[in-house]
């Protein structure tokens, strides 16, 4: 959800991702025409940025140990050839002339795989980052915006959110209809 928040009165406002709860709803029969769950914290940007680094560092790790395996395979596999060269035993240099091939082209995976996940981490920090409504302060007459993020509950008929500025809270609730997408039929 986009949220904006204007600030009317003389005060000032510190509004963080804690001001937002939201509740799913499902229509019933007749008797019970809207049946809601449990209000629920909306994300908190700070939680998700801190686990989208940590799960980037992990990444990073991970990549750098595949690396150095690599590395030292081609290192292992050059000296055997040169050691069969020596000896004059040409099926054993081939094959490591061919595995030190192999490692070349997985350490080029490994790069391909870092770059690949670089991009999409940053991609998803930014939106965290710029986009998210976090933690700020909202002076007299300033106003400010963000994204409220939600889990997804394909089953609801609707979604309440609540807002929760200085003493007062707002509710809004938000009609939800899901349309499956049926591909269309090729000739």
């Amino acid at each position: 959800f986009r949220v904006e928040i204007h600030n009317l009165s003389q005060d000032t406002l510190v509004i963080g991702p804690e001001a937002f709860t939201y509740a799913t709803c499902t229509r019933g029969v007749a008797d019970r025409p809207e049946a809601c769950g449990l209000r629920h914290p909306a994300a908190n940007p700070e939680q998700v940025l801190l686990a989208l680094d940590i799960e980037r560092s992990q990444q990073q790790a991970q990549n750098s140990n595949e690396a150095a395996f690599h590395t030292t395979m081609i290192l292992l596999d050059a000296t055997i050839g040169v050691a069969s060269a020596a000896a004059e035993k040409s099926d054993g240099a081939l094959l490591a002339g061919q595995v030190v091939v192999d490692e070349g082209n997985a350490m080029d995976g490994v790069e391909a795989r870092e770059h690949h996940q670089v991009s999409a981490h940053e991609m998803e920090r930014v939106n965290w980052a710029t986009d998210a409504f976090r933690k700020t302060t909202i002076f007299p007459g300033q106003t400010t915006a963000g994204l409220v993020f939600v889990e997804r509950d394909i089953k609801a008929s609707a979604v309440w959110l609540w807002v929760h500025v200085g003493q007062e809270m707002y509710r809004f609730p938000f009609d939800q209809t899901v349309y499956s997408v049926i591909p269309p039929r090729t000739a």
